[in-house]
């Protein structure tokens, strides 16, 4: 009895042991890793410079894939360490783009596969990328537009860049037909399609020519040329040279209803104190410069009656200082149209109704807080006139009489003004 129980525990104990054994063997974790399974895709979408491809992972040797891609080359067997895409990760199928290719070369293409044991590549793969030669770009110009006395716009199109980028555009302008980047031209840029040019440094009245170009590293290849021609010199007819003020107190508007400065006593008349925007004031009982303010009707001014129909009238003007010289104003003489770029410049309003030198002031009010400014022999102001919105420049001639600005009998100024039409 003993002897079958003994027997039996033996065989119970070897079934542990071979069940136990079989299961062992069967965990994952004992199982061998590699490096993953990939097969290239054919090649396709080809161009003269791109192309698409990409990989099928069939295994991922038992160990996450942690990138995947394409590699290429102009040589057999290309690597990750040479041209590549990285096309995120894990197992199944993946599309690459191939960039940045020269037109008809052979390219060696194959997939690779990076997980913990390593990279695989997958079946190598060539293909020609087609032929499509370099050329100069394909552009045309654009008519001018907004012609005035000395600037212009154009512009052009670039149809084709020729199969290679556009590195500069723009256009070109002369005297003379075809016109060439080595004279006179603009730079607007990069790339293909259209753009805009400003022409400038015109001479009015004058036949242009005109033609748009691109540049690539082929060469640089001009559009249709286009004739142009400036617009004439603007004559303005609010000017006035070599004024004399040479009354006490002066008056003038730049409205042309009033050719020469008037005194104080013609000043009182209403009809013409309503075009009064320039004034010159010299107190020569006290040799200094005179104050009035219009807003507050202060009565600083012994002869203030003479102020009251000009007053009435609410005519001002602001005043400003520039750092313009006597070639600026002789410009703006000529060409109306630079007073707004003067304009444009930056400018300190110094005065409203008011520039004072030493012994006179234009206009009666100087901005709060009150403050002093001498007029200078070649030196430009500006004004506007607040009523008609009119801008201009006025010019403190530097042929003066001697005793400029403190005269022995009369306050004596001679300037030149040029108004906006």
């Amino acid at each position: 009895m003993i002897e079958k129980y003994l027997k039996l525990v033996f065989l119970g104990t070897l079934l542990s042991l071979t069940l136990f054994s079989c299961t062992k063997g069967d965990s994952s974790s004992d199982r061998p890793t590699s490096v993953p399974s990939i097969t290239t895709l054919s090649i396709n979408s080809i161009t003269s410079t791109a192309a698409l491809g990409g990989g099928y992972i069939t295994s991922d040797g038992g160990e996450t894939i942690t990138a995947r891609g394409i590699c290429w080359s102009t040589s057999q067997n290309p690597l990750i360490t040479g041209s590549h895409t990285v096309d995120g990760t894990g197992t199944g199928t993946f599309v690459s783009a191939i960039p940045g290719l020269n037109p008809n070369t052979t390219y060696y293409v194959r997939a690779y596969a990076t997980n913990s044991v390593g990279t695989v590549y997958g079946n190598e793969i060539s293909f020609i990328t087609l032929n499509i030669a370099v050329t100069l770009p394909v552009l045309t110009t654009t008519m001018p537009s907004s012609v005035t006395t000395s600037t212009a716009l154009s512009g052009g199109n670039i149809i084709s860049d020729g199969g290679t980028a556009i590195m500069a555009r723009g256009v070109c302008w002369s005297t003379l037909p075809n016109p060439i980047i080595t004279g006179n031209h603009t730079t607007d840029g990069t790339g293909s399609g259209s753009f805009t040019s400003n022409i400038v440094g015109l001479t009015s009245s004058t036949v242009y020519h005109i033609r748009a170009y691109a540049t690539n590293n082929i060469g640089t290849a001009y559009g249709n040329e286009i004739s142009m021609l400036s617009s004439s010199t603007p004559v303005p007819s609010k000017s006035f040279v070599n004024l004399t003020f040479n009354q006490v107190n002066a008056y003038f508007s730049t409205d042309g209803t009033m050719t020469m400065p008037i005194d104080s006593v013609q000043a009182k008349v209403s009809s013409t104190t309503a075009k009064i925007d320039i004034t010159f004031i010299y107190n020569y009982e006290y040799f200094k410069p005179g104050f009035f303010d219009p807003i507050a009707r202060s009565q600083v001014w012994p002869w203030n009656e003479y102020y009251k129909p000009w007053l009435s009238s609410g005519v001002e003007t602001s005043y400003f200082s520039t750092t313009l010289d006597k070639t600026n104003f002789d410009s703006a003489m000529a060409d109306q149209s630079k007073i707004e770029t003067f304009f444009s410049y930056p400018s300190t309003q110094i005065a409203l109704h008011a520039i004072f030198p030493a012994g006179s002031c234009i206009g009666g009010r100087d901005l709060s807080p009150p403050q002093l400014t001498t007029l200078a022999q070649g030196k430009v102001y500006g004004f506007k006139n607040l009523t008609s919105g009119k801008r201009g420049l006025l010019y403190i001639r530097t042929d003066q009489a001697s005793a400029w600005p403190i005269p022995v009998l009369d306050f004596n100024t001679k300037v030149d003004i040029i108004r906006e039409n």
